[in-house]
C-alpha cells in the first residue's frame, strides 16, 4: 500500500535503491513470468560485501482527514491511518544458486528504529513479514544481505 514499486511491474526499479554497501551491490529487474512470483517481473540482487542492501524509502500518513458538513458547518475530522506496519516481501534464491541469507528489516527513521527478521532464502519463493508496533512517518523497508556473490530474487513486496 505505502510502497512505491513492490511488485516491479512496471519494469524498473522504481524507488528502490542501494543503500548500505552501495557501491557492492548490483541489482537488476528480471522480466520472466515463468520465475516472477507475481505478474511478469521481478528484482534480482547481490553485494560483494557483507550487509549490502535494497531500500526503499517512504512517508505513510500517521492521520487521514476527512470533512463532514452538517448546517452548513464543514467538520473535519481525523482518523489514524495505521497503529502499525508490516513489511512482506517474497524472496527466493536465483536458479541454480545456494541459498541466500540475510535480514528483512523495518526502520522507523525518525528516530532510527529497526525491527527485523532473519531469512535463508532456498530455490523456491518464501513470504518474509516484520512489524514496527507504532505509526512512523519516515519508514525504510530494506532487505540486507549476508551472502555474498549470490543473487536473491526478490518479488510482491509491500508495506501496509
Amino acid at each position: 500500500m505505502f510502497l512505491v514499486t513492490g511488485s516491479f511491474e512496471a519494469g524498473t526499479l522504481g524507488a528502490w535503491r542501494a543503500v548500505n554497501q552501495a557501491s557492492a551491490v548490483t541489482v537488476t529487474v528480471v522480466t520472466d513470468p515463468a520465475q516472477a512470483k507475481a505478474g511478469a517481473h521481478f528484482m534480482r540482487f547481490q553485494t560483494t560485501q557483507l550487509g549490502g542492501s535494497m531500500a526503499q524509502d517512504v512517508r505513510p500518513p500517521i492521520f487521514v482527514r476527512s470533512v463532514s458538513v452538517a448546517g452548513g458547518t464543514a467538520y473535519p475530522t481525523y482518523a489514524p491511518v495505521a497503529t502499525s506496519l508490516l513489511f512482506s516481501v517474497w524472496l527466493k534464491s536465483a536458479p541454480g544458486q545456494a541459498n541466500v541469507e540475510g535480514t528483512v528489516v523495518i526502520w522507523d527513521l525518525d528516530p532510527n528504529i529497526p525491527a527485523e527478521t532473519g531469512f535463508n532464502a532456498g530455490s523456491q519463493w518464501v513470504q518474509f513479514l516484520v512489524g514496527l508496533d507504532k505509526a512512523a512517518t519516515n519508514v525504510r523497508a530494506e532487505i540486507y544481505l549476508n551472502t555474498v556473490n549470490q543473487w536473491l530474487d526478490v518479488d510482491a513486496a509491500s508495506l501496509v
